[in-house]
């Protein structure tokens, strides 16, 4: 009886050794994909929105001149004005 217990157990302890040595090997394969991101996002930082001109303080808002410019023509604007003399 002693020796089909010995049987699993060596049987059962080889397993574990297979699938500590796959665990082992995903691991090591995740951490070296993990790096590579790891660079690539650090690469890409000097591309992030905050580094962007449109964010810059001087670029950020519009001008008064640019903002008529944008509204004059336009049929809100019309609205707007025709409306506003009425509010008086």
């Amino acid at each position: 009886m002693s020796t089909a217990f010995d049987e699993v157990m060596k049987e059962l302890k080889q397993m574990r050794k297979e699938y500590r040595a796959e665990q082992r090997k995903e691991a090591k394969k995740f951490k070296k994909d993990k790096s590579k991101l790891t660079k690539h996002v650090r690469k890409a930082g000097q591309h992030a929105p905050s580094n962007l001109d449109a964010f810059s303080e001087k670029n950020m808002y519009y001008s008064d001149s640019e903002t008529q410019r944008y509204l004059s023509g336009t049929d809100y604007a019309d609205t707007y004005n025709s409306t506003y003399t009425e509010w008086d």
